[in-house]
């Protein structure tokens, strides 16, 4: 069993949780891993206290690391993992990101329900990230992105942002690429006018804005509200509209044309197979097929009578 009270002489904390390769191993065999450190492409160390990334150098083929729930304040022992992709750093001490050593092939980094201030530092040491979670934290600024051009997802929930033009500014090189964008939670959401169409139309690229997707309808009205206000917005609604309407009348049209070829054609050739006596007696059109009369008589479906039938059609002389 992982002994979590070793005495850590560094900071004079006898109860603190030191990371060690032995624990680090312990760890790896609990969820089917390795104890040859270099095997195991995923660490499972949450929920233990730790306040040092220590014992992570012969863990060189790690991919994934889970680390949340921990009290890190500070990232430094992550530089040997340079295959590392996904890192999950939620509900730790962390205030910024500038401890976060280079990993360049790093595409997922969840740093969100920290007290993190700001995020500078994140595009030089992740350069090919393309999902960052930093919701609930404290940053009432954005700078420290403008080289994450591979960003796709971005988590910005329930923070400070106040000042929407410098938000703006620090997405500005994200524009043509981003595709999730939460920003929910934060002052400028309920400050700015028109909020949403702006931001729709200022990203292109964009499919899901907070809670609720970007469909392309959506999208159309706030390109126009960004061109000409209310006025051209309207205008969008309206043709939007018509289109909907004209398709409705296309495909009506289609189905009927598709059923008078059909008429014409059975009223030409005849019937391609003999008609019921319900579709002759509810037939709009002419038949060439044999009347009903002359029709050979259906055969009679048997229906077993059920208990309850045979209950009311039962003999009261019981005979």
């Amino acid at each position: 069993m992982t002994n979590r009270t070793t005495s850590n002489p560094e900071n004079g904390d006898s109860t603190a949780v030191v990371m060690t390769e032995k624990l680090i191993i312990e760890q790896c065999k609990k969820h089917d891993g390795y104890s040859t450190p270099e095997l195991n492409e995923r660490l499972y160390l949450h929920h233990f206290g730790f306040s040092r990334l220590t014992g992570l150098q012969a863990f060189t083929g790690c991919t994934v690391l889970y680390l949340s729930h921990n009290a890190l304040s500070r990232l430094d022992g992550l530089a040997a993992l340079t295959q590392l992709d996904s890192l999950y750093l939620s509900c730790n001490a962390l205030t910024g990101l500038e401890s976060l050593p280079s990993l360049p092939a790093l595409r997922t980094l969840d740093v969100a329900e920290n007290q993190i201030t700001s995020i500078n530092g994140v595009d030089n040491a992740a350069p090919q990230l393309q999902t960052l979670l930093a919701g609930r934290n404290r940053l009432a600024r954005l700078t420290g992105l403008q080289r994450c051009t591979a960003l796709l997802s971005l988590d910005l929930s329930h923070n400070v942002l106040e000042d929407e033009e410098k938000v703006d500014a620090g997405l500005r090189p994200l524009r043509q690429t981003l595709r999730t964008l939460l920003l929910q939670g934060n002052e400028l959401c309920r400050s700015a006018r028109h909020y949403r169409k702006r931001w729709i139309a200022a990203f292109p690229a964009l499919k899901f804005l907070d809670e609720y997707p970007v469909f392309d309808e959506e999208r159309e009205r706030a390109v126009a509200f960004a061109r000409g206000g209310t006025v051209a917005e309207e205008d969008a609604r309206q043709a939007q509209k018509a289109r909907v309407e004209a398709e409705t009348e296309t495909q009506f049209r289609y189905y009927g044309d598709f059923r008078d070829a059909n008429r014409q054609a059975r009223q030409r050739d005849g019937p391609t197979r003999t008609p019921t006596a319900y579709f002759l007696a509810h037939s709009t059109t002419r038949s060439t097929a044999p009347p009903a009369e002359e029709m050979e008589e259906e055969a009679e479906v048997y229906i077993p009578p059920t208990a309850a039938s045979a209950a009311v059609h039962a003999d009261p002389s019981g005979e």
